[in-house]
Parts: structure tokens; sequence; C-alpha cells
């Protein structure tokens, strides 16, 4: 956890890493806030904070904000990980510009179909979001498969999911209510899979970009969203 220019930052390793934002209230100028990073609680006060970045870095990351009404009072928020959850009970306030970015890829070129794993960026934002500026909720997933020596792949690439199928998988669900001067929601999966040669394997992969929404979006500029 870092803190430099009003920006204050929690960042992962190349491992697995869980974040659990627990409390955040403002008094004056100074913002408490509470979390818990690999199963490690630490609550600390820092003053002057205008804006917040949770970044999982690399590996298979988890950001999620659980508790109750959260008053971050006027700063930025930015969340990178692989998965990002808002539960029901919260209710984040005190915000500008929010930015939650789900992002899962293949970092390296696959080229043997049994090194073929699910890749999935996921947001689920049960609780509430109410922000002064721009609301931006983004998943994206990013293959890049390239098997040589295959003659007969049976490769398929379709909707739908199995225990049989490797995913790609990009989602957003929106069950409680946000609320912006603009909202973006995007999800998408890109990037190259390709199978050339002499050989036989059966590689399944379902491909899935979804956004569903369950409860009311409230844009005070509709028109600039």
């Amino acid at each position: 956890v870092t803190i430099n220019d009003g920006v204050l930052t929690f960042s992962g390793d190349d491992g697995d890493n869980f974040f659990e934002i627990q409390e955040a209230t403002i008094t004056g100028s100074t913002l408490l806030i509470t979390w818990k990073m690999d199963d490690v609680v630490t609550t600390n006060s820092y003053d002057d904070v205008t804006s917040i970045v949770i970044d999982g870095k690399a590996g298979s990351d988890s950001v999620i904000f659980v508790g109750e009404t959260f008053n971050f009072g006027d700063v930025s928020l930015d969340v990178l990980s692989e998965t990002i959850s808002v539960e029901s009970t919260v209710k984040l306030t005190g915000l500008v510009n929010v930015s939650f970015t789900a992002f899962d890829s293949d970092m390296a070129q696959v080229t043997t179909a049994g090194n073929v794993v699910d890749r999935i960026a996921e947001i689920t934002i049960a609780g509430d979001i109410t922000a002064q500026g721009d609301l931006i909720i983004s998943a994206d997933v990013v293959r890049n498969i390239h098997i040589d020596l295959l003659t007969d792949p049976g490769l398929i690439l379709s909707l739908g999911a199995s225990d049989a199928y490797k995913q790609s998988r990009a989602q957003i669900e929106i069950m409680g209510d946000l609320s912006a001067e603009s909202i973006d929601a995007t999800a998408q999966t890109s990037g190259f899979v390709t199978v050339t040669g002499s050989a036989l394997v059966d590689i399944h992969i379902a491909d899935n970009a979804l956004v569903l929404v369950h409860e009311s979006v409230d844009e005070s500029s509709p028109g600039d969203s």
C-alpha cells in the first residue's frame, strides 16, 4: 500500500491476490479505510486522498467490497482485477469517477492443447454505487492460442458452457442501483485462436461476453454515455 501525491494505491504481486475492502469513512480531509489482503486485516488513516487505485497485477485476483455504507470523501476509484464484486449490503458513496476493469488473458502464446485454460473476467455489482462523474465498467478477455500439428482439431467456438469446455468469459452483472453523470458497461472477448498441422486433438472453447442488468441505472446526462 502506497500513497503518492494524493493517490492511494493497493497493489498485488505476481501471485493470486485477494483484496476485501471492508470500510471507508471520511472525517474532514482524513480517510479511514479498513481492508483485508490475503487474510491480514489492516485499518489506516490517510490525509488528502484524491484517488484510490486497487490493482491486482499478475495472477488470478479478486477484489470484493463488503460491509455497508462507504463514504470515500470525494475521491476517484479505479479497480483492476480478474474478478470484482460489490456485495448487496454495500453502498459506495463519496465518489467522483469510478472505473471497474476486469481483465484476463493468455499472457504468453499458448502452443499446446493441454495448456488451454479458462480465462474469465467478471464483475458483479449487487450493491449500490453513486458517482458524481463517470462510471465505467468493463470486462475483457483476450486469447492468444496458436496450436500447430493438428489436422482434425474438432475446434468449437460456441455460446454456452459445460464442464467439458474451456471458457472465455467476460461478464458484467448489475443487480444494485447505479447513479452517475454517465455510465458505460462493456464486456468483450477478443484475440486469436488458430489451429494448424497434422495431428488430432479435441478442443472446446465456450466464448461468452454478457452484460446483465437487473436493477435501475440512473444517468444524469444519458446523452453523454
